[in-house]
């Protein structure tokens, strides 16, 4: 066995290093997420105690398989944060063991993400990183089946005065070699996008840009609620279908359609997404 040089971020093969420079999450956690479309969580909702009378489990099957979540429910707001602090990262590196560390300043975040600088700015966001790092993902699907959590550690360093995230090691190996998703030119309108119904209409929009760009993309409203997460009983779609009908403006800006007659969303594809495919298997 040959050992290859590192290079100054500690990767063997420049082509991993660059894939981890240019995305911002896995295709798979924004087409079947983990991150539930709603942007906060209430104990007295059906989501919140049927996870806790599962002992802290939800699963959900899809036409894509199947993603089972533990532990804790993540919002629209966990996804937000995560990928801002990967869209604005100060440096990132691998480690001896492999992971991934990235760096960043928690109020460049907090200022990313529209939030008011102080201590509680920065301890909420501290807790939720942490919600993150508790949480396993499960998915099964005709390929096989993956477990995973999305992080490892959370730490700060006084010294060079930036907080650090650590991917754990499975996610930093779908994260160097699986399909992953890039799209910092377009977070801030995601994130400006507020009011009722804000988390379904982000999970739509995320859900969408993990297709190709190139091609037309259908697929009914049920079924793409069945896959984000989002509850089909007929008061709650009804609500989804007048999120999605007051939505118009902010889905047109990413080439995203509601034929509300048909219950049919469609998708052509938009600019500034970036599809970073998956590498072989570097053969060491």
């Amino acid at each position: 066995m040959i050992s290859k040089a590192l290079d100054l971020f500690g990767f063997e093969d420049s082509r991993e290093r660059d894939k981890v420079g240019k995305s911002m999450g896995l295709v798979d956690d924004l087409r079947v997420s983990p991150f539930f479309p709603i942007e906060k969580i209430s104990k007295r909702s059906k989501l919140y105690q049927e996870f806790v009378k599962n002992g802290n489990r939800h699963i959900r099957k899809t036409s894509w398989g199947e993603i089972e979540i533990r532990n804790r429910l993540l919002t629209q707001s966990h996804l937000e944060l995560l990928s801002t602090i990967m869209a604005h990262k100060r440096d990132y590196k691998q480690l001896k063991s492999g992971r991934i560390a990235i760096y960043f300043s928690m109020y460049e975040v907090a200022q990313a993400v529209g939030r008011e600088w102080g201590t509680t700015t920065s301890d909420e966001l501290e807790e939720r990183i942490r919600q993150i790092r508790d949480t396993v993902i499960i998915r099964r699907s005709k390929q096989g089946k993956s477990d995973y959590q999305i992080l490892q550690n959370v730490a700060y360093s006084e010294q060079y005065d930036m907080w650090g995230i650590v991917l754990s090691d499975e996610y930093s190996e779908l994260f160097k070699k699986g399909l992953t998703i890039g799209y910092k030119e377009r977070l801030s309108e995601i994130g400006a996008i507020k009011g009722e119904g804000a988390g379904l209409i982000k999970a739509v929009i995320h859900f969408f840009i993990t297709h190709d760009q190139t091609q037309l993309h259908r697929i009914s409203l049920y079924q793409l609620l069945d896959t984000i997460g989002y509850p089909t009983d007929n008061r709650m779609v009804r609500r989804a279908i007048t999120a999605l009908g007051k939505a118009k403006d902010d889905l047109s800006k990413f080439s995203i359609v509601f034929y509300r007659k048909d219950r049919i969303l469609e998708y052509s594809g938009t600019k500034d997404i970036n599809i970073i495919p998956a590498l072989p298997e570097i053969i060491k």
